[in-house]
């Protein structure tokens, strides 16, 4: 009867050990998974359709460049002084007052002087109205943003 009360627990401590291997709730260490049919080969498409040619990417357009207007009228200001006073008359005379204005406020003032007295005698308004703007561009005071 001793033996029944060693044995027995030692029994059922073995089967339920083995019960949760065979479950596969405790790994076993050195035992091989069971082995399963290889799954067959992956066999290619007939019909696979050919990979497209990269598209060729359109360059990029370039920006167009920026319009500094006060360096302009700079630059033309300094070829207008160098100019005879008839020429320049020639050359401005299908010009927008307001456009002149920003050109002739970068000359020298002798040289403006000598083109409004140019107008003055074809077109007297004319020169009264670009001398009234010329007042008002040269007493126009940039404000600057900070």
């Amino acid at each position: 009867m001793k033996i029944l009360f060693i044995a027995g627990p030692i029994v059922l401590i073995l089967a339920i050990v083995g019960g949760l291997i065979a479950f596969k709730v405790i790994p076993m260490p050195g035992a091989k998974p069971p082995v399963t049919k290889a799954a067959a080969p992956k066999t290619p498409d007939p019909v696979k359709k050919p990979t497209p040619p990269p598209v060729a990417k359109k360059p990029a357009t370039p920006k167009a460049p920026t319009v500094d207007l006060k360096k302009g009228a700079e630059t033309l200001a300094g070829l207008w002084n160098n100019m005879d006073i008839p020429t320049l008359v020639g050359i401005t005379k299908d010009w927008k007052d307001e456009d002149l204005v920003v050109v002739l406020g970068k000359m020298d003032e002798a040289k403006v002087a000598e083109y409004l007295t140019a107008v003055e005698k074809a077109k007297p308004a004319h020169a009264s109205a670009l001398s009234k703007l010329v007042q008002i561009q040269a007493g126009t005071v940039a404000v600057e943003q900070g």
